[in-house]
């Protein structure tokens, strides 16, 4: 639980930090802070560990898709959405390092806030989603060389 990953987004024109977002320890679920520029709690994405999709992801049924709402920390309300989808299944058996995310902003209006969504959708694809068969594949074929 200790040393935990912690990312920050900085606009690159004017070298300001626009916000941060970090993966705190939790047990068993899919978690994550983002925050401003004082590093103040704003926005929690909550994905749970009970969704199908993050223990048997397969291209049809309850096992397509992952969902992680945003809310805002002060009203609790729903602010935004990712959502991590199996492609098809030819994708899915062809290319499966192909990923199909889906941000809705809904609430979220402010162009820096949008920004910092997506960083986090790519760090969360890379964190816990990044797994290449085709490079486990030519892992283990080189190994028997």
């Amino acid at each position: 639980c200790f040393n935990r990953p912690i990312a920050s987004v900085v606009d690159k024109k004017t070298g300001e930090k626009i916000g941060s977002f970090r993966d705190p320890c939790t047990c068993c679920s899919l978690r994550f802070q983002i925050r401003d520029e004082r590093d103040e709690d704003v926005l929690l994405v909550n994905g749970g560990c009970c969704q199908p999709g993050l223990w048997c992801p397969l291209p049809c049924g309850p096992c397509a898709e992952v969902n992680f709402p945003v809310q805002d920390v002060k009203s609790g309300t729903t602010v935004a959405h990712v959502k991590k989808r199996v492609p098809s299944c030819l994708a899915w058996c062809c290319a499966p390092d192909l990923d199909n995310y889906h941000v809705t902003f809904d609430e979220v209006q402010d162009p820096r806030w949008k920004a910092v969504l997506l960083a986090f959708t790519i760090f969360l694809d890379f964190r816990y989603f990044n797994v290449n068969r085709n490079e486990e594949e030519a892992r283990d074929e080189s190994d028997n060389i």
